[in-house]
């Protein structure tokens, strides 16, 4: 299943441009037609990007193809082609001409003198790059801490730079702590003899060439009992590093980067989601030119000879950096996701629109924090709808939006229950939406035929419970189905039953009641299927048989949370999948009302905002069917128009395009290239053969199908139970119940006690 909505992505999505500003490089439009392009999407970042000199040079590893830009150029040139060799095959498994190819490309690119440098993995040679090729040298430098073995795959680098006769490797990896945190490992390398050593140094987030014989790096480290990013100088002789005094803050969700150094003019650079930051001459940071990034990796990041600083994000920016300051700025503190779904979409509109972001799971308790700390802190804040959002609307932290006729009018057309979720408890209108999930699920008819003939669809736990058990009774006979995507194990089952219970049982204004038989009865037959399992020594932990990944995932339900699936466009997927449908989630009980839990989150203006002006403008355009088509349909009840895709031409041409300029390389072609050539024309026949399942990202009667069970959504938005909060008081007694029960510690009747013990304390607090 994945590889088929990979594929379905590929068909739909073009390429993710910068957030705020005009793009320099390495982009759609600056990438030759000549370069073919993988199906994973329709454009891919180059594997690697280096400044040589005053220009750009970007490896593509798979088509072993260097591409030169320059700063003010249009488009990217192809400046050299290595020898391309069939992707995904160990070095040991490939016949020995294969391997002698393999001598020939690229792994990794460096500069040298100015000059773009390229050095081979499994020869540890490295030589200049030219228009004909590599000029390999005859140093071997030692790569075994890299590369143990050519019998594995090889970890990907982070970074690459030379430092006089240093060459400095940043190899991706994880902190050997619990916390299994991503840093990179760094490997110096000595090209003039090929010695190597390895820096004994935890938590790198970044590295850069500096000054002769150092590199700069940024590490996590603690700090005056705060942890921060630290900047320190790495001695290349010796390995031994010197803390800075300069620091940023680490910690959430913010993203730190772009790490550089200007040796002309001795200045530091370092960027985060929204800025970069400089220091001149070893004083301290300070904030600078607007640089909004959705994405930060190690060694990515540069200083041109002429002072510009460029940083390779989403896209390659080339900006000169100053000091200066966010006045004007529209601040928004969004959660992560809403960067593309909202943000973007608003900036291409309001091209002119000056935007800072951050993107962070806040809790309405840490806004409240926050607004009492800083009171002018961020303009518009993001926010799961839950009891704790309700509360932070109850006590004012939320400018009312009741003022502005256009906010006032669009959520008043809303489904009631998206009105009661926006408003406080007065009735005063203090939120927008921002996004929606609803809880459906997906069902693989062609599949449940197979196992249950005739039989129903489930509309009841019970009912799935049954089938649940007629599945592990016959599994055997197909033992590379599964019953359930997504669900982790037993424990986790468990849990989701009890929570689906609470969402359809929730009281409101009272204490929850676990007495009802439809649970019991339902927890009974699931441990039935456990039992079943157990006794053929079938794994518990995930409840699900391997299944080769790289085929269609053969699952019977698909479990889905998110809002647009209600609104797919299944002419798609009924294709691609021989029968492919929608269902409700399973109920308690036969003559239960349906309730479909919607997960909400929403914008909140900060009474302080120093930009409200700016502010409000966003909240309109949040609103507004160009902002988020599928949103405005899920919302408003009269929202029937169906929704094309937007692309559809341009993914068309470029599948046309992409196929022809793989044909015509075709002709010449011979061996392993050839192979791999003829791989990629079918890649892209498929995708003009299946492009007019694309035409509608949503479809006409995907509107009806919802209209149908759309007043049936709940968003427990006064709930004291249902929350976003996992470290919630219910949250956690519900964890803790639930494995002390799949541990047998607890009998089910005990089980089912302790939870109506714990949350009619929980509702008694609340009281």
């Amino acid at each position: 299943m994945k590889k088929c909505l990979m594929l379905l992505l590929c068909l739909c999505l073009l390429p993710v441009l910068g957030l705020a500003e005009a793009v320099d490089g390495f982009t759609p439009e600056q990438i030759p037609q000549e370069l073919p392009r993988e199906n994973e999407w329709s454009y891919r970042m180059p594997g690697q990007v280096i400044l040589a000199g005053d220009a750009f040079y970007a490896l593509y590893p798979r088509e072993q193809t260097i591409l030169r830009w320059q700063p003010g150029e249009g488009e990217a040139a192809v400046f050299s082609r290595l020898p391309q060799v069939p992707p995904e095959t160990l070095y040991n498994d490939r016949p020995q001409a294969e391997r002698e190819r393999l001598h020939q490309t690229a792994q990794v690119l460096f500069a040298r003198e100015g000059k773009p440098h390229a050095l081979n993995a499994y020869t540890g040679l490295y030589g200049e790059v030219t228009p004909q090729g590599v000029q390999w040298g005859e140093i071997k430098l030692d790569l075994s801490r890299w590369i143990p073995s050519l019998d594995q795959y090889i970890e990907p680098l982070s970074a690459s730079f030379a430092q006089g006769d240093w060459l400095v490797l940043g190899i991706s990896g994880y902190s050997s702590g619990e916390s299994m945190e991503n840093q990179i490992d760094l490997l110096i390398l000595n090209l003039l003899d090929g010695r190597a050593r390895h820096v004994e140094q935890e938590l790198i987030k970044d590295v850069a060439a500096y000054k002769p014989g150092q590199a700069l790096l940024m590490r996590k480290a603690e700090a005056g009992g705060k942890t921060v990013n630290q900047l320190s100088t790495l001695n290349l002789s010796d390995g031994s590093v010197q803390d800075l005094p300069l620091s940023m803050p680490a910690g959430g969700m913010k993203q730190v980067g772009g790490l550089a150094w200007d040796g002309e003019r001795d200045i530091i650079y370092v960027a985060d989601e929204n800025r970069v930051h400089l220091a001149r001459a070893g004083g301290v940071l300070t904030a600078g030119t607007i640089m909004p990034s959705d994405y930060l990796a190690p060694g990515r990041a540069w200083v041109l000879p002429d002072g510009r600083y460029a940083l390779l994000g989403d896209s390659l920016r080339v900006r000169p950096v100053a000091e200066g300051g966010d006045e004007g700025y529209i601040r928004l503190a969004l959660r992560p996701g809403s960067e593309h779904h909202l943000l973007k979409p608003y900036q291409e509109q309001h091209p002119d629109a000056k935007v800072l972001m951050t993107m962070q799971n806040m809790q309405p308790a840490d806004v409240v924090a926050e607004l009492l700390a800083q009171p002018e802190a961020w303009d518009v804040y993001e926010l799961a709808v839950d009891s704790n959002f309700a509360a932070l609307l109850d006590k004012s932290y939320a400018a009312p939006l009741d003022g502005d006729q256009e906010i006032k009018q669009a959520v008043g057309s809303m489904y009631p229950w998206a009105q009661a979720a926006l408003r406080d408890k007065q009735g005063v209108l203090r939120a927008v939406p921002a996004s929606l999930g609803i809880d459906r699920w997906s069902v693989n008819l062609n599949m449940f035929r197979r196992h249950f003939g005739d039989a129903p669809l489930p509309e009841t736990y019970g009912q799935l419970m049954d089938l649940f058990i007629r599945f592990e009774q016959g599994a055997d006979e197909h033992p590379e189905d599964t019953f359930m995507s997504s669900w982790q194990g037993y424990p986790d089952f468990v849990r989701t039953l009890v929570w689906h219970y609470i969402e359809q049982h929730d009281p409101g204004d009272g204490p929850m009641d676990f007495s009802r038989p439809g649970l019991k009865a339902a927890l009974e037959k699931l441990k039935q299927a456990r039992d079943i399992r157990k006794a053929k020594g079938l794994s518990l932990e995930p409840m699900e048989y391997n299944v080769d990944s790289s085929l269609e995932e053969p699952t019977i339900f698909f479990p889905q949370v998110t809002g647009s699936n209600v609104l797919d466009n299944r002419a798609r997927y009924g294709q691609m999948f021989t029968d492919f449908a929608m269902m409700s989630v399973p109920r308690f009980a036969p003559d239960a009302p349906p309730a479909n839990r919607g997960r909400m989150t929403a914008l909140i203006l900060n009474p302080h905002s120093t930009n409200p002006q700016g502010a409000m403008d966003f909240l309109r355009f949040a609103l507004s069917r160009q902002a988020q088509p599928e949103l405005h349909i899920l919302l408003h009840p009269g929202a029937d128009e169906p929704v094309p895709n937007p692309r559809y031409e341009e993914g068309l041409q470029h599948a046309r395009d992409a196929l022809a300029s793989v044909q015509q390389a075709l002709e010449s072609a011979q061996g392993a290239e050839k192979t791999e050539l003829e791989r990629q024309a079918a890649s892209f026949q498929q995708q003009l053969d299946d492009h007019e399942l694309t035409r509608w990202a949503v479809t006409a009667q995907a509107i009806a199908d919802y209209r149908v069970f759309a007043d049936t959504v709940r968003l427990y938005d006064r709930s004291p139970y249902v929350t976003f909060d996992l470290q919630s008081p219910a949250a956690k007694q519900v964890n803790s119940l639930t494995e002390r029960y799949v541990q047998d510690q607890l009998t089910l009747d005990d089980y089912l006690k302790a939870l109506e013990d714990t949350f009619r304390l929980i509702y008694l607090e609340q009281k």
